[in-house]
């Protein structure tokens, strides 16, 4: 059972980090289309 639910954190974390950087995403890409200009 403490293995599963270790498994789950890591899952939560690495969902809260996918979800992170696609907040971040449109920023970073404008960012990243204004300096090519």
């Amino acid at each position: 059972m403490k293995e599963d639910s270790e498994m789950v954190n890591e899952g939560t974390l690495l969902i809260g980090l996918i979800l992170e950087g696609i907040e971040r995403a449109p920023a970073i890409i404008i960012k990243a289309s204004s300096k090519s200009d």
